[in-house]
């Protein structure tokens, strides 16, 4: 029931895309880093609102969503959003002479079939969005979600460099559009390793908050709900408003939240009881995942993350003074083969990767959240 609800946020969309086409200096990084958890909308966002609009206002848009990994890794995932281009772009009839590289990838069946990923070089990517750039003289967006699983591709960092080159016009013929990129993620620690150190493909960048549904949609929501229940069964707006802050700005599970409600014993009235009387029921929804992932760790792997969460990028996992302090919790120092086996067993989960040799970060910002309201409880 309700499950298909969307809201538009054209208010967002536009305000992205005016800032973001606007960055047209010639030394300008021309990206766009945004970060958030997951279950917030952001995909959604993307496809429904950003993208229509950002073809509104004259660019091509290429999507790509580099977690479903459907064809083949980066480069295949490239291929098919770049192969949506040329066919929305009437570019099925170029000759060689104009564009080489998209005849040489049309002729090889390019448009009517998936691509042949192994017999395609990174370099002929990037040379596919070079003729694409020069021959439609229009702005190319490309949109990486999920980017950070691109520093897991054999080809990733020189896809990435490249594409910070044809940035730049003075590797473009004259007229060619400009290429952009927006680089989402739901892992902002990973996301960090594309522009914070100097040999990142886009350092100088930053990464910023992804949008996140407010208020707006909170009133229409209730809105929309209010209009299929009974009068004697209304939502109020307020109690609304103050369980989506509880589910961390999660649409989906606030309507299932809702409508469960509704539908049960109480009515909606018993939204109230619940946010003022047991609100934890609420966020343990929120963080469910975190919850079930952490109660598997050890008990050395649990105060290995909550120290790494604590020092943040200062972390030193191997250090004196790090070890006395996981020791203090446990009633006895770990030795340093230890605590690196607990870490080799946190990145195996997912929750812990490794940006360079000896250097630990949190992968997933969700669990950042979680962890700190546990330790703070």
């Amino acid at each position: 029931m309700f499950k298909n609800f969307y809201f538009k946020r054209n208010f967002q969309s536009e305000a992205l895309c005016t800032d973001f086409l606007s960055k047209d200096e010639p030394h300008d990084l021309n990206c766009l880093f945004l970060s958030s958890p997951k279950g917030v909308g952001k995909t959604s966002f993307i496809i429904n609102d950003l993208m229509p609009k950002l073809r509104q206002d004259g660019a091509n848009v290429a999507y790509c969503d580099l977690w479903s990994q459907e064809s083949g890794g980066a480069r295949g995932e490239l291929l098919v959003a770049l192969n949506g281009v040329l066919v929305s772009a009437g570019l099925h009839s170029l000759s060689n002479q104009h564009a080489p590289l998209i005849a040489a990838y049309l002729s090889n069946g390019g448009e009517k079939q998936k691509p042949n990923v192994a017999s395609v070089t990174a370099g002929f990517v990037l040379g596919l969005l070079r003729d694409i750039l020069e021959y439609t003289k229009r702005d190319l967006v490309l949109i990486l979600d999920e980017a950070q699983d691109i520093l897991d591709d054999a080809d990733g960092m020189a896809l990435l460099i490249g594409m910070r080159a044809l940035m730049s016009p003075a590797t473009l013929a004259d007229g060619a559009g400009r290429l952009r990129l927006i680089c989402t993620g739901s892992y902002r620690d990973k996301l960090n390793a594309l522009v914070l150190q100097k040999e990142a493909p886009f350092f100088g960048a930053h990464v910023q908050e992804f949008p996140r549904l407010g208020r707006e949609f909170v009133e229409a929501l209730t809105e929309a709900l209010n209009a299929r229940f009974s009068d004697s069964n209304q939502l109020d707006v307020e109690d609304v408003d103050t369980a989506f802050s509880l589910l961390g700005n999660q649409p989906a599970t606030l309507i299932h939240v809702l409508v469960d409600h509704a539908l049960g014993a109480q009515g909606s009235a018993g939204l109230r009881q619940t946010i003022t009387q047991n609100p934890d029921s609420l966020r343990l929804l929120a963080w469910q995942t975190q919850n079930s992932g952490f109660e598997g760790l050890t008990a050395l792997q649990r105060r290995v993350l909550e120290v790494l969460l604590e020092d943040g990028s200062g972390f030193s996992p191997f250090a004196a003074r790090t070890l006395a302090r996981i020791g203090e919790a446990m009633g006895e120092k770990p030795s340093a083969p230890k605590v690196q086996k607990a870490l080799d067993g946190l990145r195996e989960r997912g929750i812990v990767w490794r940006p360079g040799r000896g250097r630990y970060a949190l992968q997933d910002q969700d669990m950042r959240e979680w962890l700190g309201r546990l330790l703070a409880a």
